[in-house]
C-alpha cells in the first residue's frame, strides 16, 4: 500500500486550513443534536418548538448553498473563512444569554449560515488543492477534522454537564465559542 499521497496531504497547509474549516462546520451540527435540545428543554420549550428551532440550522445551510458563489466573488475566500469561524464562535457565545424563542430562531439560522460558510469552504479547498489521484486521500484527511469535532464536542459538554451545574456548562459553551 502506497502511503505517499497521505504524506503529501499531511505536508500541505491548505488541507489543514480546510480541516479547521471542517471542524468549524461540524460544531453547529454537533451542538444542535446534542447540547441545544437539552438547553432548550431547560428553558421550557416544547418538543415541537425544539424541533422547529433545530430545523432552522438547515435553512441557514440552504441559504449558503444558493449564495456562496456570489458571496465569494464579492467578499473573497479569506473573508468567508474568517466569517465562518468567527460567526460560528459568536453565535455559540451568544446562546447562553438568550432565552427568547424568536431570538433563538434567528440565532440558530445564523449559526447555520456561518457554519454553512465553513461547510462549503472545506470541500472547495480540499478539491482545489488535491489532484485527481489524491482526492480521496485528501477528502478523508480533511474529514478527520469533522470527525474529531463529532467526538470531542459532545464528550466535552457531556463530561462537564455530569459534574457541574447547568450554568457551568453554559460558561463552557461560551468558552468553546471563543476558541472556535
Amino acid at each position: 500500500m502506497d502511503l505517499s499521497p497521505l504524506f503529501h496531504v499531511m505536508r500541505c497547509k491548505p488541507f489543514y486550513i480546510a480541516g479547521i474549516s471542517a471542524f468549524t462546520a461540524a460544531v453547529p451540527f454537533v451542538l444542535i443534536y446534542s447540547f441545544y435540545p437539552v438547553f432548550f428543554k431547560e428553558l421550557g420549550f416544547s418538543e415541537a418548538t425544539i424541533g422547529g428551532i433545530t430545523a432552522l440550522l438547515s435553512v441557514g445551510y440552504i441559504i449558503i448553498g444558493f449564495t456562496y458563489g456570489k458571496l465569494e466573488s464579492l467578499l473573497g475566500r479569506k473573508f468567508l473563512l474568517c466569517m465562518g469561524m468567527a460567526g460560528t464562535g459568536i453565535w455559540i457565545i451568544l446562546s447562553p444569554f438568550i432565552s427568547n424563542m424568536w431570538i433563538f430562531m434567528i440565532l440558530i439560522m445564523g449559526l447555520g449560515v456561518t457554519g454553512g460558510y465553513s461547510n462549503v469552504l472545506y470541500q472547495l479547498l480540499t478539491t482545489q488543492y488535491s489532484n485527481k489521484e489524491q482526492r480521496n486521500v485528501s477528502l478523508a484527511f480533511v474529514g478527520l477534522f469533522w470527525s474529531i469535532a463529532q467526538l470531542t464536542v459532545p464528550l466535552g459538554f457531556g463530561w462537564v454537564a455530569e459534574r457541574e451545574k447547568g450554568d457551568n456548562v453554559i460558561q463552557l459553551q461560551a468558552f468553546y465559542g471563543k476558541i472556535v
